[in-house]
């Protein structure tokens, strides 16, 4: 053990052992990404945006989890004091803004009715995932680094309510 390395290295997750759950997890996310080309189940169906999802998900999780276990102990102590409720509630309004937008798109465009279907309904559970996170992390009553990360994601949520009620609003206007 040395000075700048508080954590024993007995306690320590073993590399190896970490090194063999990263590579079990990239050829399972390799795995998923053919499958999910739909070539094995009808030629037709084959569509390799399907896969190129599934693999940018396994990627962004591999790539979550490797930071996290890399971060020294003393970066963890802040990690622990982060919101990362009010945090992650954000970043899915962020996504969530985006599949809206996308699908306004589609749908002005007049192309594509059911991928305006599903991202519009996948924009809705991202935001309700997000306003539950939110509320979660604003009634944490410790203080915490992050909390008006939910603040912000309240307020772009009430934004999203009210672009909703206006393009509905035009949209029965027949504008």
């Amino acid at each position: 053990m040395t000075s700048s390395d508080p954590v024993p290295q007995e306690k320590r997750f073993p590399r190896r052992i970490q090194a063999g759950i990263v590579v079990a997890l990239a050829v399972w996310g390799i795995y998923l990404a053919v499958g999910a080309t739909g070539v094995f189940t009808d030629v037709g169906l084959f569509d390799l945006r399907r896969s190129m999802v599934v693999l940018a998900c396994s990627a962004l999780f591999l790539g979550f989890w490797m930071i996290i276990s890399v971060l020294p102990v003393k970066d963890a102590e802040k990690v622990a004091q982060t919101n990362w409720s009010s945090v992650i509630s954000f970043g899915l309004t962020l996504v969530a803004f985006l599949l809206w937008a996308i699908s306004y798109a589609v749908w002005q465009g007049g192309r594509g009715q059911s991928a305006t279907t599903v991202l519009g309904w996948l924009s809705v559970a991202l935001m309700a995932i997000a306003s539950v996170l939110s509320l979660i992390g604003l009634s944490d009553p410790r203080p915490r680094r992050g909390k008006l990360f939910g603040l912000a994601s309240i307020a772009l949520l009430a934004l999203a309510v009210v672009l909703f009620i206006w393009q509905v609003n035009r949209y029965l206007s027949g504008g």
